[in-house]
């Protein structure tokens, strides 16, 4: 009965949905035998289907939204941690369907049985993590919504990411600070805010060519802070001006650190003041 149910789900051949466990989350994880590498991703910013969590009339939820998440802080290596998946049926006929295991061994869930869930029913699945090394870990479930015999429809299956994260070291920047117009030899000012958004407190240092300025030039951010920056310009000439500032994160911590450097693109035009006179006067 599920036959071709797995066919492009969770990484396979073929088109896929797949639920995101965290909305409009940046998350970067090294790769090596034992987690699988994920690039930074860009969730969807609509409240559709696929932000919903729901998908052919089945509702998957975890504790912290539509997926499972061990996060930082919640795990140690050597341990066992359970979440629970919780599947809910959200149509108005009865569903039956299957799930697929993860295919890492750091992630264990009961025998793949066929659960049929009338209308507002739901089932909670145990989702085990035996972690053996302290580094990010991701994989994932699949859903296939079964079809009784004699249906024209395929079975239809969607993919759940399982994920593990650990404590890193993460701040938020301005991509760019534009300073447009400025006269020559006077000082244009600008503020912006540098923000922890990682999980421990997180130090800063800038690197900015001439004739701009940042201030404080360094600095700490306690976890969930923010530091007030006072960006200057101040040209010498009537040109245009375009730099790049660095800042650096976490130097000397040893904190998982995925973007140890920053870049913010510095834009500034200086002009020469000058005076009109009437000729009438």
């Amino acid at each position: 009965m599920a036959t071709g149910c797995w066919r492009g789900v969770c990484g396979e051949e073929g088109q896929t949905r797949q639920i995101r466990p965290f909305p409009r989350t940046s998350t970067r994880m090294a790769s090596s035998q034992h987690a699988i590498a994920f690039a930074d991703e860009r969730y969807p910013q609509d409240s559709g289907e696929e932000w919903s969590g729901r998908h052919f009339g089945i509702e998957v939820s975890g504790p912290y939204g539509p997926g499972i998440h061990f996060r930082s802080g919640e795990w140690s290596p050597g341990g066992e941690h359970v979440q629970k998946l919780r599947v809910r049926n959200v149509s108005s006929v009865v569903k039956k369907l299957k799930y697929k295991l993860p295919t890492s061994k750091y992630f264990s869930m009961p025998y793949p049985e066929v659960v049929t869930l009338s209308p507002g029913m739901l089932v909670d699945v145990e989702v085990t993590f035996r972690p053996i090394v302290y580094e990010p870990y991701l994989d994932s479930i699949g859903i296939c919504v079964l079809r009784d015999r004699g249906e024209e429809q395929e079975p239809a299956a969607f993919c759940v990411q399982v994920l593990a994260s650990i404590r890193s070291l993460q701040i938020s920047v301005p991509r760019t600070l534009d300073f447009a117009y400025c006269p020559a030899e006077e000082t244009s000012k600008m503020e912006f805010d540098i923000v922890n958004t990682g999980q421990v407190p997180a130090t800063f240092r800038w690197e900015v060519p001439p004739p701009f300025t940042l201030q404080p030039a360094q600095g700490t951010i306690g976890l969930g802070e923010r530091v007030l920056v006072t960006s200057m310009f101040h040209p010498v000439d009537a040109a245009v001006y375009e730099s790049t500032a660095l800042v650096f994160v976490g130097e000397g911590l040893t904190e998982n650190n995925p973007e140890p450097v920053l870049q913010v693109k510095l834009l500034g035009i200086g002009k020469f003041a000058h005076l009109s006179v009437d000729d009438r006067v």
